[in-house]
C-alpha cells in the first residue's frame, strides 16, 4: 500500500511538471494560409537552424509538386518537450507527423499515440527491404516498423588522428571503454592536451554500450518482444558491466580526462575541439557535418580532416560486438483522428526519404546511407571519398555487424536517459562515491519510473 501511495504522488507530480513543462515549450505558430482545396498536415519538427532550414527546403519542394497536400512544420521543442506537448493534447490538436530520437521508440510505441510504420509501409517493400538490419532492428521489432528513420546514425568517436598518432595510439583500437580509457592516458601524457575527451554527456552512450556488450537491462528481450516490467541493471551480467562502464568514468574523472562533464556540445565541447584542447569528441555521426564545418572554420588552410571516427564502444574488450544499434531521428506518423491528414504526411515522407533528398541530406548533416543503393551512386561516392572518406570505416563497420544491438525499447525514455546519467554524475561528480551504490540507486530508480508507469497506464 505504501508503494502504491508512493507511486501515486509520483504521477500526480510528474503530471503536473509534464503540464508545465509543455506550456514552456509552446511556440506560438507563424500564421500559416493553406491554399483551397488543399489537406493540411501537421508536422512537428525537432530540427532548428541550418538543418530545420533544410528541411523546410524540402516541405516547400513537396508542396509545389503537387495539389493534395499542404506540410505546415512548426516547432514545439526538442524530443522530450514535443513528446510532453503531444502528451497533454487533445487527439485533434495532435500533428500528423513528428520527428523523435531512436531512444523515443519503446516511448512511441506503447503510448497510443501514434500509427505503428508497419500498418502504413508493407514489410516487402522496397522503403523496408532495403534499410540496414540495424535500423529496422533499432526502429522496430519482429512486426516490424514503430517508426521510419530519417538519417542513418551512429554513435561515434571523432578521434584527432595527429593527437593520436604523436600518443602511439591507434585510433581503430579503441573499441571498449577499457580501450578509450588507456588511450586518453596515452594522449594526456604527450602533454597535448590537459584534458582528452570531451562529450555530449547524454544517458544514451551507457546504454548504447551495454547493447553493444550483449547485454540486456530489460526484460522481455531489452523490451523488444513485448512491454517490460523488470529492470535487471541491479542483478548479474548486467550489474557487473554497468558497475564497470561507471568505474572506468570515474577513474577518468579522478585523472582529469574528461572535459567537464556536462559542457555545451556545440558551445563548448565542439570549440575545444577544434582548437586542439581535447582530442577526443563523443558524438553521432549525424552531427560530423557540423563538426566538419566548425574544423574547417578554425583551419581554413588545413586541407586534411583531422578526425579518425570509430564506432561507439562496448564496456570491455570482451564485448560481443554483435550488433551496432542506431542512433539519431526519424518519422512518426501520429494517430490524431484525421486519415487524409495521416496520408498526406506519409507521402511527404517518402518524398524526404527518397534517393535524390537524401543524397543532400547526407551531405548537409554527416548522416550515413539509409540504404546501400545510395552508395551505387557514383556521384556521391566520388563526393563522400573526397570530403569525408572517414566515414566508410562507420559504413563497414556497419556492415559487418548483426541487427541484434539496439537500444533499450522502454516506455520512459525521459525518465530513463535521466537515471543513467545520474549514476555517471554521482561516480565523477564525487570520486570517492561507492560504485555499486551508485547502481543499487539507479535501478531502484529505474524500477519505480517504471512501475510507476504501468501503473498508470494500467497495464
Amino acid at each position: 500500500m505504501k508503494k502504491t501511495m508512493s507511486l501515486l504522488l509520483c504521477v500526480l507530480l510528474l503530471l503536473t511538471n509534464i503540464s508545465v513543462f509543455a506550456a514552456e515549450a509552446t511556440a506560438t505558430p507563424e500564421p500559416v494560409v493553406v491554399p483551397e482545396g488543399r489537406i493540411r498536415v501537421d508536422y512537428w519538427c525537432t530540427f532548428t537552424g541550418a538543418n530545420g532550414e533544410f528541411i523546410q527546403t524540402t516541405i516547400d519542394e513537396y508542396n509545389a509538386s503537387q495539389e493534395k497536400y499542404f506540410v505546415v512544420k512548426q516547432y514545439n521543442g526538442n524530443y522530450m518537450e514535443m513528446l510532453a506537448k503531444m502528451q497533454t493534447s487533445n487527439q485533434s490538436e495532435r500533428p500528423h507527423l513528428v520527428t523523435g530520437s531512436t531512444e523515443q521508440v519503446g516511448t512511441m510505441k506503447y503510448s497510443g499515440l501514434i500509427r505503428r510504420m508497419d500498418s502504413i509501409l508493407k514489410n516487402d517493400e522496397p522503403m523496408v527491404t532495403k534499410l540496414y538490419g540495424n535500423l529496422k532492428s533499432t526502429w522496430g521489432d519482429e512486426q516490424g516498423l514503430v517508426g521510419y528513420p530519417l538519417g542513418n546514425s551512429m554513435s561515434q568517436l571523432a578521434i584527432n588522428k595527429k593527437m593520436a598518432e604523436t600518443a602511439g595510439v591507434d585510433p581503430y583500437s579503441i573499441i571498449s571503454m577499457e580501450d578509450l580509457y588507456e588511450a586518453a592516458q596515452k594522449i594526456q601524457a604527450t602533454g597535448l592536451c590537459d584534458t582528452v575527451v570531451g562529450t555530449d554527456h547524454s544517458g544514451i552512450y551507457p546504454n548504447y554500450s551495454m547493447a553493444i556488450e550483449g547485454i540486456h537491462v530489460l526484460d522481455n528481450n531489452n523490451g523488444a518482444d513485448a512491454l517490460p516490467s523488470k529492470v535487471l541493471t541491479g542483478e548479474s551480467p548486467a550489474k557487473e558491466k554497468v558497475m564497470k562502464y561507471l568505474e572506468i568514468c570515474q577513474k577518468m574523472q579522478l585523472e582529469g580526462l574528461w572535459y567537464p562533464l556536462g559542457a555545451s556540445w556545440g558551445g563548448e565541447v565542439l570549440p575545444a575541439a577544434c582548437s586542439g584542447d581535447i582530442a577526443i569528441i563523443t558524438g553521432t555521426i549525424g552531427g560530423y557535418g557540423r563538426i566538419l564545418r566548425a574544423w574547417r572554420e578554425a583551419h581554413p588552410d588545413d586541407k586534411e580532416n583531422a578526425f579518425v571516427l570509430v564506432p561507439w564502444v562496448s564496456v570491455t574488450r570482451e564485448g560481443k560486438h554483435e550488433g551496432m544499434p542506431a542512433s539519431g531521428t526519424g518519422f512518426y506518423v501520429i494517430d490524431n483522428g484525421d486519415p487524409d491528414g495521416q496520408d498526406g504526411a506519409v507521402e511527404y515522407m517518402r518524398y524526404f526519404c527518397s534517393n535524390e533528398v537524401q543524397k543532400r541530406w547526407l551531405k548537409q548533416t554527416g548522416y550515413m546511407p539509409l540504404t546501400p543503393e545510395i552508395l551505387e551512386d557514383k556521384e556521391f561516392v566520388e563526393w563522400l571519398n573526397e570530403d569525408r572518406p572517414e566515414v566508410w570505416h562507420l559504413i563497414n563497420q556497419q556492415d559487418k555487424m548483426g541487427s541484434d544491438s539496439f537500444y533499450p525499447v522502454n516506455p520512459i525514455d525521459t525518465e530513463w536517459k535521466d537515471c543513467w546519467i545520474r549514476a555517471v554524475e554521482k561516480v565523477t561528480s564525487d570520486t570517492s562515491y561507492d560504485i555499486e551504490k551508485a547502481v543499487d540507486e539507479m535501478t531502484v530508480e529505474l524500477q519505480d519510473a517504471l512501475d510507476m508507469w504501468l501503473l498508470t497506464n494500467n497495464q
